[in-house]
């Protein structure tokens, strides 16, 4: 089920990406997105995709931890409709590429 809560939150200063549940047709999937913070002229908290040359550096750190917690978090919605006894063709497209992606290399 979906919430308008997010379901994680990763900070590096006033940098932060944020993981939300959504629904779609194969059942639920997660997306995130990033943003830097900032105080406007009269003091609110705002938000902006809009990012100075630092804050690319650090906004890369963010994404590179942001990709392991969405394949967990992935993994976790994957194990979760697999409880309960979902079929492999209802399972979403980004838990069966998870699952492909944890097969052994080959080798000759």
């Amino acid at each position: 089920m979906a919430t308008n809560k997010p379901i994680e939150t990763i900070r590096d200063g006033n940098l932060k990406v944020v993981f939300w549940e959504n629904q779609g047709e194969n059942g639920p999937f997660v997306n995130s997105v990033v943003s830097k913070v900032y105080k406007d002229a009269e003091g609110n908290y705002r938000e902006t995709h809009s990012m100075s040359g630092t804050d690319h550096l650090r906004a890369a750190e963010l994404h590179k931890i942001a990709y392991h917690k969405d394949r967990e978090l992935q993994r976790e919605y994957y194990q979760s409709n697999e409880r309960d006894g979902e079929p492999e063709r209802e399972r979403s497209r980004a838990g069966r590429q998870f699952q492909r992606s944890q097969r052994p290399a080959r080798t000759r």
